[in-house]
């Protein structure tokens, strides 16, 4: 018990000293620091093309301010496409101010600190349209060097203007591209984990979120997607199931929130997009569902899940120019169409398996019978992992998945390598009707963010498919030595990936590039002409 007064008012001072620190502790955490009021800022903003799902009687415009002139932010991080915050990073020291709004048109004069470079204005409350309508660039981005210099009274004007998300390629368009271009694909006769389907989990996963450390959150400050939050799937569906190609097609001219010149790495929202006709072009993406991924060797990289996916480039008249496809964080190859082989337009892809008895990371290329060597890490884990990607070649020991209006005829002989007559000796000719074949069962159509075609009458599928973290188990926080094996990150759902991995509005095919490997490259095997795709009457 306690009586002396002096000890009564040391207590009492300990207590708000504590409570200080609490509170000086939770403002830190929400990276929001308050720079005294130095300068006043005019806003001029309009709303236009409002639906009526989007109240104006009151809002909120949220109005952040930025120091980071001449910031190198240095290399992008490869597992979320961003840069990693540090100690006293700029885009931690912001200052922040809320203003309240009604109307369509408003203006408001906001405290500014007196020096920043960066500006960036929020129209909050817009989660009641995710899906259905993008405002464009929100956050939209101003830098201090355009305001200041482009008027004297500090004033800058912006406008929000609603827009369909709505694909605008009319559906039966879109069904009709992706069937004309679905792959035919090819794969290591025994390979374990085929391309198979989520629809097989449908109403059989749990949802978790990781609590370990080194929360992806507390790493990023990004919008999407809740890299925290995990599907734990059913593990007894391994295998199981038939093949679905899913499938996006888009005009390749596409706006993503957050993705300017202007805008401050880390802050792309993906709720925020709009489509645009422009030269015509299309884009047709191809994603491709493993239920694990074992690694290019019998160390790892060993994750539940896995999308992979690819990409064709079509003119304005729907004839392909370019190809794409990626592997986990990398473009690994972007070139023209008549540098691979093809049947009546379905582009011929091949699937890797690993060293030894590893089923292998599942990557994509259009060139099969060759190998690269992957880094490991360093000489002892190269030495004792040696990682591989071995693309399996038609003619030995491979087995296909076609879609379905693909003919014995088609596969009674086909082309591989550029034509006999730029290299015969690069060139052959496979009776691939004498490979075991299965078919690809279905192509589904999905789109970003929230219009999710096909899936629409499928409440459990669609749940899926609108979730916003990674498919599949988290990581373990701890490495088992015993088992000298290593444990990646399940994929983040495709149409809130934040890499160009599986995201085409950022990376579209468009120019000669390749990815080199330790020992070897993902490059083109040969340059063909316009003859080499293989036309079959």
């Amino acid at each position: 018990m306690i009586t002396d007064t002096k000890d009564l008012n040391m207590i009492n001072k300990l207590i708000i000293f504590l409570l200080l620190v609490l509170i000086v502790h939770c403002g830190s955490e929400n990276s929001i620091r308050e720079i005294p009021n130095e300068e006043k800022l005019n806003l001029s903003v309009s709303l236009k093309n409002v639906p009526k799902e989007f109240s104006t009687n009151s809002g909120t415009l949220e109005i952040r301010f930025y120091n980071c002139e001449g910031v190198n932010f240095g290399k992008k991080n490869p597992d979320s496409g961003t840069y990693k915050y540090s100690k006293n990073d700029c885009r931690k020291n912001y200052y922040t101010k809320s203003e309240m709004f009604s109307g369509n048109k408003f203006n408001i004069t906001s405290n500014a600190p007196k020096e920043w470079s960066h500006l960036a204005i929020h129209l909050k409350g817009t989660e009641s349209i995710e899906g259905k309508f993008s405002v464009g660039e929100n956050p939209a981005w101003f830098l201090s060097k355009d305001v200041l210099s482009s008027n004297n009274s500090k004033t800058i004007t912006h406008e929000f203007n609603f827009v369909s998300m709505e694909n605008p390629i009319p559906k039966p368009k879109r069904e009709s591209i992706a069937k004309k271009f679905a792959p035919v694909i090819v794969l290591k006769k025994d390979k374990k984990f085929i391309p198979s389907n989520l629809s097989k989990y449908a109403g059989k996963y749990k949802k978790e979120v990781y609590k370990g450390k080194n929360k992806d959150s507390e790493q990023y400050e990004l919008i999407d997607p809740r890299k925290d939050e995990y599907l734990v799937l059913d593990e007894s569906k391994y295998g199981e199931g038939e093949t679905h190609l899913y499938y996006h097609v888009r005009y390749a001219k596409t706006l993503v929130s957050g993705t300017s010149e202007k805008s401050l790495p880390g802050f792309r929202d993906n709720s925020n997009y709009q489509y645009f006709k422009d030269k015509g072009e299309i884009v047709v993406s191809f994603f491709l569902w493993y239920d694990y991924n074992e690694g290019p060797s019998g160390m790892g990289n060993r994750h539940e899940g896995d999308f992979e996916s690819f990409a064709i480039l079509l003119n304005a008249k729907e004839e392909p120019i370019r190809v794409f496809a990626t592997g986990h964080n990398h473009v690994m190859i972007d070139t023209e169409w008549k540098n691979i082989n093809s049947i009546n337009n379905h582009p011929i892809i091949y699937i890797a398996h690993g060293r030894g008895n590893a089923d292998g990371g599942n990557p994509t290329s259009f060139y099969g019978g060759y190998e690269v060597s992957l880094e490991a890490g360093n000489f002892l884990f190269n030495l004792l992992a040696n990682p591989k990607d071995i693309f399996p070649s038609l003619e030995n020991d491979a087995q296909i998945l076609s879609p379905s209006d693909i003919t014995e005829k088609e596969l009674k002989s086909v082309r591989i390598g550029p034509g006999e007559w730029i290299d015969g000796a690069k060139t052959k000719y496979i009776d691939a009707t004498k490979i075991p074949r299965k078919p690809i069962d279905k192509l589904v159509n999905w789109e970003e963010p929230g219009l999710l075609g096909d899936l629409k009458e499928n409440s459990e599928l669609k749940e899926i498919f609108s979730f916003r973290g990674r498919l599949g188990k988290h990581p373990r926080s701890k490495l088992n030595f015993l088992e000298f094996a290593q444990y990646g990150k399940s994929p983040v759902n495709p149409p809130f990936k934040m890499n160009e991995e599986q995201h085409y509005t950022m990376e579209k095919p468009s120019f000669d590039r390749c990815e080199k490997a330790r020992i070897g490259d993902y490059c083109p095997k040969f340059i063909g002409d316009s003859k080499t795709p293989q036309i079959v009457k």
